[in-house]
């Protein structure tokens, strides 16, 4: 019948103004971040409008806090949104369970192979850090690339980056059984408390909940503080992998699983 509701197992997500506000929140975090980074003591982060005197400058750390104090509000908002929905009973079908176990699979195996990438780029470059076989002219010397060095055939940004050996030039590699062994201890420790707060969930042991969430999260903020002190005292250089943007990026991975334990 035509105007009737439709009543189905599916989940169809409500209207929601917490995407939108994240994204501002973020967007606000992120320029603040740019314009913190940028400025000096005599010297504005960013600037609008050009010339000698622009008509707006933006300096300090004032709009990276407020973006960073935005991210919380939507964080509290959008999870008691969250709660008040499952509250209620209407998204706990058969089919809806099924969903989200097929998602958190999925964001497992989306987990996997982001490491793998990484794994794949630390032994690339640690086995081979070398390049191909040089470029010849016909007279016989060695073709330059654009940059003016010596271009080979294969991996050559790699060559440059890390002088062709592993530690890359000027690297002084971490000692592996020192603040990386207990981070790692720290981290593996985490997974058995969450671990315990889900088995106070099994057996609705709500005090065991609570307790294993707060140490979890705990053990989420000492891991990223120990991840600060890592980056501090012995920062990641570009040579450490193929380009600076992967070593950026690796930069960034090392403060996800500290960040997740914290959430």
């Amino acid at each position: 019948m035509a105007g009737a509701e439709v009543k189905h197992e599916y989940h169809l997500v409500k209207p929601s103004a917490w995407p939108l506000f994240g994204a501002f929140a973020a967007t606000v975090m992120m320029i603040g971040a740019v314009v913190w980074m940028k400025s000096g003591a005599n010297e504005a982060g960013l600037n609008f409008g050009g010339g000698e005197k622009p008509f707006l400058s933006l300096s300090g750390s004032w709009m990276f806090l407020t973006g960073f104090g935005l991210i919380l509000v939507m964080f509290v908002g959008w999870w008691r949104d969250v709660i008040k929905e499952s509250l209620t009973g209407e998204s706990t079908s058969t089919v809806i369970r099924l969903g989200l176990r097929y998602g958190m699979l999925l964001f497992i195996a989306s987990e996997v192979m982001f490491f793998a990438a990484w794994f794949w780029a630390f032994f690339g470059a640690a086995l081979f850090p070398g390049a191909g076989d040089p470029v010849l002219l016909a007279d016989g010397t060695q073709m330059l690339n654009a940059n003016g060095e010596l271009a080979f055939a294969g991996n050559e940004g790699r060559l440059h980056a890390t002088g062709g050996v592993w530690p890359p030039v000027g690297v002084e590699p971490l000692n592996a059984w020192g603040l990386p062994l207990l981070n790692t201890l720290v981290l593996l420790l985490s997974g058995t408390t969450v671990t315990w707060a889900h088995h106070a969930v099994v057996h609705n042991d709500q005090k065991g909940l609570v307790q294993g969430l707060i140490v979890t999260i705990v053990l989420g903020l000492i891991f990223t503080s120990f991840q600060a002190i890592e980056y501090y005292t012995k920062r990641l250089p570009a040579g450490c992998f193929n380009s600076p943007a992967a070593a950026f990026m690796a930069r960034l991975s090392l403060w996800r699983p500290g960040f997740m334990a914290c959430m």
